[in-house]
């Protein structure tokens, strides 16, 4: 009878420890926050990739891009065929340089300094100034990255430093916009920003490529020395498009009836009339000199030049890195007027400087001249598919 009831007590009292331990896991369970399953992203969300690129905005671009490309590839095939010789692109190379481009910044910068516009833009001279310092700096670390040997390692830094910043962006203005009031704004936009590049160019720029090593100096002491004095210095740097947009600064900042009088003059209408000339001229300059200059072999100063690594290099500048240090710039608040942003981020986004062969060429050194042309023929076929997806979110960036 002792034994049941002690074995009584002991059921009892085990089953109350089961009931409180039960009890217990019960109230646990219900003041415990479930967790979610962790859900790993292998690709961006439709909605990610709407909000980077707008369809609407890609497509303007894409149309853009195409439509400047199927014009190139006319003049390319017109100089290939022998209708572009290299006399007939000296022609017209110097009637662009010295009519056609003048007479659009002119008129151009006139007419947005007249709508109040012009104070907006002032910034534009100092950003073309940090642009190239940063491109510049850019290149001077990949070439060491890249071990370029020095011959390229200068071809490279320059071409890293100096973008196409007159002709590929003037040419793809007139392709985005047809309204006279949005075309206007953006080529003042880029007359203002050649107002500091376009010293910098013909001068550090011109030093850079004139002094480049020979071939017989592997470690860049044996320079050449560039054959400029400073009156010569002084007309490439106050070039017909430089002197141009200053004249048309001083025409926009006039009184009121004196601009007035001045804009609706004859002269200034005829200079219209010639601005229009530039953009069809322009492009059959730009595909006539890379179709006509690029040699079958890649050697400068007897040395071969690597192109799949300079390219590649360059490409990372001038598409990836430029890009970037542009829409930093333009995030900064500085820049009020959205063709101003959209004129930074044009110039951050383009291909090397067309005239650097012409540097080369004026110098006397050929076999540069065309190893650079085989070089920017690549860039410019390559950069294409950037350029299309970089303008597509510049256009937003810029709020246009």
């Amino acid at each position: 009878m002792h034994a049941f009831i002690l074995q009584s007590s002991f059921v009892h009292k085990s089953a109350l420890q089961g009931a409180r331990r039960c009890e217990r896991l019960r109230k646990n369970s219900l003041l415990r926050v479930p967790r979610r399953p962790r859900v790993v992203c292998l690709a961006p969300s439709a909605p990610n990739v709407q909000r980077l690129i707008d369809p609407a905005l890609f497509s303007t671009a894409f149309g853009a891009t195409a439509k400047l490309l199927t014009t190139v590839f006319f003049g390319f095939l017109a100089s290939t065929k022998g209708v572009l010789n290299p006399a007939a692109l000296k022609v017209l190379s110097r009637v662009v340089y010295t009519m056609f481009l003048p007479a659009l910044l002119l008129t151009n910068v006139a007419t947005t300094i007249a709508s109040g516009a012009g104070p907006q833009l002032l910034v534009l001279p100092i950003a073309a100034l940090l642009m190239i310092i940063f491109g510049l700096l850019a290149g001077v670390m990949l070439a060491r990255v890249l071990r370029l040997k020095p011959v390229e390692k200068r071809l490279f830094i320059v071409c890293c430093g100096f973008g196409n910043s007159a002709a590929l962006p003037l040419l793809l203005a007139g392709s985005l916009f047809e309204a006279p009031a949005q075309l206007a704004g953006l080529t003042a936009g880029v007359s203002f920003y050649l107002l500091g590049w376009t010293g910098v160019f013909w001068s550090l720029g011109y030093h850079l490529l004139a002094t480049i090593p020979s071939s017989n100096s592997s470690d860049g002491g044996d320079e050449k020395q560039g054959g400029f004095d400073v009156k010569t210095l002084l007309t490439r740097v106050f070039s017909p498009p430089l002197v141009a947009s200053l004249v048309g600064i001083a025409v926009g900042c006039l009184p009121t009836p004196l601009r007035a009088v001045a804009m609706s003059s004859p002269v200034f209408a005829a200079l219209r009339t010639l601005g229009q000339g530039y953009g069809p001229t322009a492009i059959l300059v730009l595909a006539g000199s890379l179709a006509g200059r690029v040699p079958r072999e890649s050697n400068a100063n007897g040395e071969t030049i690597r192109l799949m690594r300079v390219c590649t290099g360059i490409a990372v500048t001038r598409f990836m890195l430029m890009p970037c240090i542009g829409t930093a710039l333009v995030r900064t608040g500085a820049f009020a007027n959205p063709m101003a942003k959209l004129a930074v981020l044009l110039e951050a986004s383009m291909p090397p400087a067309q005239n650097s062969t012409v540097i080369l060429a004026m110098e006397g050194r050929s076999d540069l001249a065309a190893a650079l042309a085989r070089v920017l023929l690549i860039m410019y076929v390559v950069g294409t598919v950037p350029m299309c997806l970089l303008l597509s979110v510049f256009l937003g960036v810029a709020g246009i």
